[in-house]
């Protein structure tokens, strides 16, 4: 059984409080760019995920950091285009935030595209997941007797 939308509405709250300490910290990857590039070049050098560099580590992670988003925000709401537009809307607000007012952080159409694609992947899964839920309890159970059967 999928939670109620009031869970995922309390869920989504804790999330968007840690999601805007984070906004305003200093950025998530200061101390590991360099561990990243120097994983990424230890790799390169045994041939391994050659043409993997930080900025495609950088997009993935942005991806992977709004997908809950998209799944909270479907989950609360049980419509998939708010959890899109909504993961949309949010990123475009920390993006235009990060370009305007803080010179630690940097606002990029790039993040902008990643972090909805990671909306829009939560969002398909939330809605996923609340189909097979609803057709899991819709269906009759075993044993069951099927009274109002025309045929």
């Amino acid at each position: 059984m999928i939670p109620s939308p009031r869970a995922f509405r309390i869920a989504l709250v804790v999330a968007l409080i840690g999601a805007g300490a984070l906004l305003v910290g200093k950025p998530a990857d200061v101390g590991l760019q360099e561990a990243a590039e120097t994983i990424t070049a230890a790799l390169h050098a045994a041939g391994v995920m050659v043409d993997v560099r930080y900025g495609h580590v950088e997009a993935a992670a942005n991806v992977l950091l709004f997908v809950p988003l998209g799944f909270l925000l479907t989950g609360a709401t049980r419509s998939w285009w708010i959890g899109a537009v909504g993961g949309f809307a949010l990123s475009a607000g920390a993006e235009s935030l990060q370009f305007a007012l803080l010179s630690s952080r940097q606002g990029t159409l790039r993040d902008l595209v990643c972090n909805t694609l990671g909306a829009v992947l939560g969002a398909s899964a939330a809605s996923f997941v609340i189909a097979a839920s609803r057709r899991r309890t819709s269906t009759p159970t075993a044993g069951a007797s099927r009274s109002a059967d025309p045929l």
